[in-house]
């Protein structure tokens, strides 16, 4: 990196004036707190590193805020200094983006040390031991809190309640399942987790009231050199009622709840439910449907839980509640559930992000009419226009917007199963959603090509938990079409087949498979540590169209290019799978790690020779890789010629494989605003040879040595319903040219506007990239 004398000493001078700042203006006789950190004397612990960040937890209090060794919001506390008012700008900054001087005089190191012991103690580390360590520098104080843990006590048997009723007797069926097994650690966190099992195995078999610190675990140490034998036992004093069995009789609905009792309507029943008529004609059978939950049926609050969820998922509703009225006497419940609708039609307007495999379109603003019950049985009909465009920046480019797109669709998603046999769908554990889509849209490359396809499916979506979600359509029919093209584009396709296959109309008749996990979606848990998100698509076109034309017709009707036609137009004929992984770490509050993972194949045979436009992969832009151009990565070693790269040519790289990688660290700076630092890697290649782009085919001995790497800066603006970004990339390593050459971090010359204009990519969007 090309660095004048005068850089070197001007980064080296702020980073001294912050360093020291935070020390040069503390009192007389006070220590700056620059943190704690817990050291295990010990290595060998199992799981040392879960322990130790449960020990973490306890350090008290936090420090002040540092990056790279600096304080800047310590700095910009200080420089203001004493403020006569408590308002105005200086009092904003001081009190919003500044933060006061952690003394290490405050911190209570005895205090923190006891918590620590008997956190060790929480953990199985009866012996443990805690000594705390001063490291004083300079008015700047640190603990280091050295951990002597000792030999952990390990679980030998685990008790049970005998098995004298049935309560008891249901408890000891699930010891099987049980949370804690001989040999674990002991470990009170354990321990909850197994209550909390019990109780949702009891509140299943009928006991309403049944909670799981009704319980206790009893420990015995003595029975062994550092081992626990636990006995679970009801504590003492607790409500006969928690261990009374409740059944269900009777179940009461009524879906136009209200304050005002007068407009209810009167009950019909039906399947034993007791159904009040609400003003705005909802079906009865498709909220009976919904309900999992039966008169006579022992209370389980699975089934209460699989009742809210299809209930909510019907999309009718803004208010769903279940009570519960008790008769101890009798041991039954009375249901009762309130449901109040939402309006039935309504617009919205949305702002989004779009990021798909091709990379092609970015914001979307989509403009939405929705009717929540059409039929009368809460089928939801919706049509959308929607509109978006893709935009980097690059001095090297003339514009800003690469790609625009414009569609409309509508959709009618059904609150149940429509298939030509019997499936009970009040049975299952799952929800079920019949859904109808019509739609088409206009994409445009700018200067090049006009892309109009249309698109009708049909379909299935389930789901279990709100993490797992299935969408199945067997029924996904596309045809698209190159409207208005340019003559530069019109030559590019005629010296290329493959891409004039591509590009070619045609028709994708087939159906596809998506699964999708997001580990966000549990309730509660949104702030978890650990978040996972998984994708998973598989896609097929032409099979059976193409089976039945080679039964029935014995040569295809474009002889010369040996395929079949539908229409008048050829289909495609492929098979498509694609994945797309990502795991989040929440550091803390502040600083957070984001990881993504794509890969995916496409495999084009019998009536094509190449997968349709729509469907392959591409690489590089503002969700992909930030430091390179939208599409413009390989494939494989393939590089465009400098006359197209130095323009505003037709870029549009795309291929049948893709690989991608792309890590973020994620932080706050001040107010809305946060900022991020990432890498970005990836690549795509054919699986045929091409002539017009030699070495961009996929060979494995020599893949990894192709795949491009860029990083960058990025800062957001985000209000939660909003996300602005921009992000600043710049390549690192190149996929083409010479192996010794690829490596062009060291080339990096910031101060060269040359060098700028070439490699400094800035990247505007909406929402995260992933």
């Amino acid at each position: 990196m090309r660095f004048t004398f005068i850089h070197i000493l001007f980064i080296f001078s702020g980073m001294l004036t912050f360093g020291c700042a935070g020390t040069k203006r503390l009192p007389e006789g006070k220590s700056l707190y620059t943190g704690a950190e817990v050291e295990f004397q010990d290595k060998a612990v199992r799981d040392r590193k879960k322990v130790q960040k449960s020990l973490e937890k306890l350090l008290a209090p936090e420090p002040n805020a540092a990056i790279f060794g600096m304080r800047p919001k310590l700095w910009l506390h200080n420089k203001i200094g004493e403020l006569d008012k408590k308002k105005g700008f200086k009092h904003w900054l001081k009190t919003r983006l500044g933060e006061p001087p952690v003394f290490y005089e405050d911190v209570r190191v005895e205090q923190v040390n006891e918590q620590l012991e008997y956190r060790l103690v929480n953990h199985g580390f009866f012996d443990a031991r805690v000594s705390p360590e001063i490291i004083d520098k300079k008015r700047e104080t640190s603990v280091i809190y050295k951990v002597t843990p000792g030999k952990p006590y390990l679980i030998r048997e685990i008790h049970y309640p005998d098995s004298n009723n049935i309560l008891n007797r249901i408890i000891a069926a699930q010891k099987p399942a049980g949370v804690i097994k001989p040999g674990n650690r002991f470990d009170v966190e354990m321990m909850a987790r197994e209550r909390k099992r019990v109780e949702e195995v009891a509140r299943d078999s009928g006991y309403y009231y049944f909670n799981g610190t009704h319980l206790i675990f009893d420990a015995d140490s003595t029975v062994g050199d550092h081992e626990v034998d636990l006995f679970l036992r009801r504590k003492e004093n607790i409500p006969p009622k928690a261990f009374q069995r409740f059944k269900i009789s009777e179940i009461r609905i009524f879906p136009g709840y209200s304050s005002d009792t007068t407009k209810l309507g009167d009950p019909v029943k039906i399947d034993s439910m007791l159904y009040f008529i609400d003003p705005d004609e909802i079906r009865p059978r498709p909220v009976a449907n919904a309900i999992k939950m039966g008169v006579g049926d022992f209370y389980s609050a699975e089934d209460e839980d699989i009742t809210f969820s299809r209930l909510a998922g019907l999309g009718i509703f803004r208010y769903v509640n279940l009570n519960f009225e008790e008769d101890t006497v009798n041991r039954l419940l009375r249901a009762r559930i309130n449901l109040a609708p939402y309006k039935k039609k309504s617009v919205r307007l949305q702002l989004n992000a779009v990021s798909k495999s091709n990379n092609f379109v970015g914001p979307f603003l989509t403009l939405t009419f929705l009717n929540r019950n059409f039929l009368g049985g809460g089928e939801e009909f919706e049509i959308s226009l929607n509109t978006g465009f893709e935009a980097q920046i690059n001095s090297s480019q003339p514009g800003i917007f690469n790609a625009w797109e414009v569609g409309l669709n509508t959709a009618l998603t059904v609150p149940r199963l429509i298939i030509p046999f019997h499936f009970n769908e009040s049975d299952s554990k799952y929800d079920f959603e019949t859904k109808f889509q019509v739609g088409g849209r206009s994409q445009r490359r700018v200067g090049y090509f006009d892309l109009i396809s249309l698109d009708l499916s049909t379909g299935y979506l389930w789901n279990k938990k709100v993490i797992h979600r299935h969408h199945l359509f067997p029924v996904n029919i596309n045809f698209f079409k190159l409207g208005q093209t340019s003559q530069e584009f019109r030559d590019l396709l005629e010296a290329n087949p493959f891409m004039q296959s591509a590009y070619q109309d045609q028709f994708i008749l087939g159906g596809r498979y998506s699964y999708f996990y997001n580990s966000k979606a549990i309730e509660g848990q949104l702030e978890n540590n650990n978040n996972f998100y998984f994708n998973a698509n598989f896609n097929t076109s032409g099979n059976v169209v193409n089976l039945l034309q080679q039964a029935i017709t014995k040569s295809p009707e474009n002889g010369e290019e040996n395929t079949y036609n539908l229409l008048g137009a050829p289909y495609a004929q492929f098979t498509k799978f694609d994945f797309d992984f990502r795991y989040y770490y929440r550091i803390d509050a502040k600083h957070r790690l984001a990881a993504r993972l794509i890969a995916g194949i496409g495999y084009p045979y019998g009536n094509s020779i190449e997968m349709p436009y729509t469907h392959q992969f591409a690489v590089g832009g503002s969700s992909s890789i930030r430091a390179f151009r939208p599409r413009s990565v390989g494939p494989g070693e393939y590089i465009l010629p400098d006359s197209l790269m130095e323009s505003n040519a037709f870029i549009d790289q795309t291929a049948d494989i893709k690989l991608e990688m792309n890590f973020e660290y994620r932080f706050d700076l001040f107010g809305n605003f946060k900022g991020a630092v990432f890498v970005d890697a990836g690549n795509i290649w054919s699986l045929n040879v091409e002539e017009t782009r030699p070495g961009g085919d996929f060979q494995f001995n020599r893949f990894w040595k192709q795949i491009a790497i860029g990083t960058g800066i990025g800062i957001r603006y985000d209000v939660d319903f909003l996300i602005v970004r921009l992000d600043v990339g710049t390549p690192v390593r190149i996929p083409y040219g010479p192996e010794s050459d690829r490596w062009v971090i060291g080339d990096v010359a910031i101060d060269q506007k040359s060098w700028r204009k070439q490699n400094m990519i800035f990247n505007i969007a909406i929402g995260y990239p992933f």
